[in-house]
This record gives C-alpha cells, sequence and structure tokens, in this order.
C-alpha cells in the first residue's frame, strides 16, 4: 500500500501506483450480485415516482400518451402524484407533530432529544422534533424499509441519518434466517477526478454488533477493482476522516432497520398502474382542451392568397391557422372544434383516484377529495372516523414497525 502523506500524493497515486487488490490469477468479484443490481434500479425508479418524474422526458419511467403519434412540445405530460402524497399522509399520521420518544436513564433521554426524536420543534423546519423519523416512515414507504443511523458531525453533534435502501446490504445467518450477522453501508461516488483519469469510487460500512469497519474500492460497474486508502475518500470529500476500525459502545448494529409492511413498497403494481392510467387521462383531458381552447379555422381555398416566394396557398391573418375547403361544398366560415366527451373523462379520471386510493387504504378525505366520495366539509367526526378506519388501522401497523425499531435502537 503506498505511503501518501498529503492530499496532492494521494491523488497522484490513486489508480496509478496502487496495487491490484486481487493478485493475478484471481477473478475478479463483485461487490453486489445481479439480483441485487436489478433491485436497486427499482428503487430507483421508486424513488423517481415519489420526487413526481413519471414521464421520461423527465428522467421519469412512463412514456408520453401521445409522443408516439407524432405530438410533442404542445402537449405536456399532465399528472397529479398522489403516489408521493400516500408516503405522506402515513407518516404524518404515524409522527404527526412529532413523536413522543423518551427514556428513564437520563443519558439516554440526552441522547434521544440531540438526535431530534423527542417532541420539540425543530426551528425553521415546520415539522416537529421527529422530523428524522418522518423522513424514515417516507423512504420505508417508498423502498419497504430504510436504515436509521446516528452520526456525529463536528459542528452540530449527534443526528439521526436516513439511508436508502439501496444503500443498505444484509447478510443473514446460515444456521437462521431471521438472524442478521452483517449489514454494509455502501455508496457510490461517480466520476470522481485523479488527476488525469476519474474514476467510481465505492464507500462501505460494514456493521457488526459493537463494531464497525470501513473500506474504499475502486470499482468498475459491479466489479471492484482495487482497494483503496482510506485516504482516497478526500477525493470525495476533503474533509473526510476515516478510520478503518472503531467500536460503537453498544451490543446491537448501529444502524437499525425501519421495515414497512411486508418489508415492501406502498408502490404496489396496482397503485403504480392507476397512477400512469391517471397521468394519461389526465393528459388526454389537457389535449381536448388546449385544442378547444386555440381551435383552426375552416374557410373555402377562394379565400387563400399564393405566395409569390414559396408558390404555396396560404391564408395570412394574424397567424391563424387555417384549413381550406371546396367552396362548393357550402361550407361555412366557421372554427374546427372536438367534442371530446369530457364528461365521461372527466368521470374516468375520478374513478382512476379513487382505484389508486383504495388500492392504498388512503381516505380520499385526507387528500381533499372529499367530493368524489359524496362527502362535505360538514361531515361529523364520527363519519369521518369511520371513513378513516381502513387507513388508521394500516397506520397502526406502520406504528407497531416503527415501535419496534426503536425499541431494538434504545
Amino acid at each position: 500500500m503506498a505511503d501518501i502523506t498529503s492530499y496532492k500524493q494521494q491523488r497522484d497515486a490513486v489508480g496509478v501506483s496502487m496495487p491490484n487488490f486481487y493478485p493475478a490469477g484471481k477473478a475478479e468479484q463483485r461487490w453486489r450480485t445481479e439480483e441485487e443490481a436489478e433491485w436497486v434500479t427499482q428503487q430507483n425508479k421508486n424513488d423517481l415516482l415519489y420526487a413526481g418524474k413519471h414521464y421520461v422526458g423527465d428522467g421519469g419511467i412512463w412514456p408520453h400518451p401521445y409522443h408516439d403519434k407524432g405530438i410533442r412540445d404542445n402537449i405536456p405530460y399532465q399528472e397529479v402524484n398522489l403516489l408521493a402524497k400516500i408516503s405522506r399522509v402515513f407518516a404524518d399520521i404515524v409522527v404527526g407533530d412529532g413523536l413522543f420518544v423518551t427514556s428513564r436513564v437520563p443519558e439516554t433521554q440526552t441522547f434521544i432529544d440531540t438526535l431530534g426524536l423527542s417532541d420539540k420543534k425543530e426551528k425553521g423546519k415546520g415539522i416537529a422534533g421527529g422530523l428524522p423519523l418522518w423522513k424514515g416512515m417516507v423512504k420505508a414507504s417508498v423502498g419497504g424499509f430504510c436504515g436509521l443511523q446516528p452520526i456525529f458531525k463536528r459542528k452540530s453533534g449527534w443526528k439521526w441519518s436516513v439511508i436508502k435502501p439501496q444503500n443498505i446490504y444484509i447478510e443473514w445467518s446460515p444456521v437462521d434466517e431471521e438472524e442478521l450477522t452483517v449489514i454494509y453501508k455502501r455508496m457510490v461516488f461517480e466520476k470522481v477526478k485523479t488527476g488525469s483519469e476519474a474514476i467510481n469510487i465505492l464507500y462501505q460500512e460494514k456493521h457488526v454488533p459493537g463494531l464497525v469497519e470501513i473500506q474504499i474500492f475502486q470499482v468498475d460497474g459491479d466489479i471492484i477493482k482495487r482497494e483503496l486508502p482510506l485516504e482516497a475518500f478526500k477525493l470525495v470529500d476533503p474533509k473526510a476522516q476515516l478510520e478503518p476500525s472503531w467500536a460503537t459502545g453498544v451490543d446491537d448494529f448501529l444502524i437499525t432497520l425501519l421495515y414497512n409492511e411486508d418489508e415492501t413498497s406502498d408502490y404496489t403494481l396496482p397503485v403504480q398502474r392507476d397512477q400512469e392510467a391517471l397521468n394519461a387521462r389526465l393528459t388526454q383531458i389537457h389535449r381536448i382542451l388546449t385544442i378547444n381552447a386555440d381551435p383552426k379555422l375552416m374557410a373555402p381555398s377562394t379565400a387563400f392568397i399564393k405566395n409569390p416566394q414559396s408558390g404555396r396557398w396560404e391564408w395570412n391573418y394574424e397567424g391563424q391557422e387555417v384549413i381550406g375547403y371546396d367552396p362548393q361544398t357550402g361550407h361555412k366560415y366557421e372554427y374546427l372544434t372536438w367534442n371530446g366527451e369530457l364528461t365521461q373523462a372527466t368521470a374516468h379520471r375520478d374513478n382512476l383516484i379513487l382505484s389508486l386510493l383504495s388500492e392504498a387504504d388512503v381516505a380520499p378525505q385526507l387528500l381533499s377529495f372529499t367530493q368524489l366520495v359524496g362527502g362535505t366539509p360538514a361531515d361529523t367526526a364520527a363519519k369521518l372516523e369511520k371513513m378513516y378506519q381502513a387507513t388508521l388501522k394500516r397506520a397502526g401497523k406502520k406504528k407497531e414497525l416503527l415501535d419496534e425499531a426503536l425499541n431494538r435502537f434504545l
């Protein structure tokens, strides 16, 4: 291993003088399996869905319903991102204005307070002290689970970091399938400049009860090319000061896994299909309204004037797009509009919204869709509670999983 004493020396050494991680003749190894890579791809899609990037033109996963028909610039993609609202509704119900977490041990309570878990308002956040848990609930809803890890920062002290599921890799005991043996936290930083070339750097934390080990690798896709010195991470974060291993002081994993129901995402295939169909229907309605708001004019061909430069017969009146017809047909000047049966289209839109929310067990009233179920703002508390039963029951299950995660950690 090269002896690196300065930033410039280690920058020049990475990828140049570092020995190959695997001896000659030894096969290259993967840092994740093909199945794990496919699973990460699905997790990234779920993140796009939560972010509202549905249309592929915005880096999303669904095609524009009219792009295959040559209609592009004048018909923008329309959507209402109900998927993200589903995750946020359940996080709001479970965490609310801040989850009241307490401990009888003073030292533990101090730690809870510093992590932002107690029922205290955070300055400028608009959300109560349960902000890390709220974010964790959202991530678990989107991905099926997430990781919660306390991290110490010199300026701000202890904070609870929420780890994306695609950055967590788990090993189970070969004897007991329910027993965790290792939790890996892995993050890839792409195209990191190292002098004359750019490389991909894999940061890895190996978590076992009571201990964390850190390694840095150069990777090409899913293949490990070589191990790098910890100082190489300064290429990513110049202020980083990593230690190869350190004791956590606890008898369990430092990373706590927060699961969603059945360890699966709330974005089930039926929910995704309803969201895609809803976006397509909204785009169709928008297309009809756009055409009728700026209709083409029908005029007799005798009203057209020949352009001496192009030789084309044109209608030159305030840029109006005109369709010519034979004057002998008896047609009159008129605007070309389209009866798109919007009543049926909007009814279908409403049914898609109800179908999506029903699949997710979210009461329409929670998202201000009261009119879709015949409700009114004056509904009684008893009536609303009955309407919310499915939502509250599902939220209760999520709350139990959150309690289990907190109990394991605290």
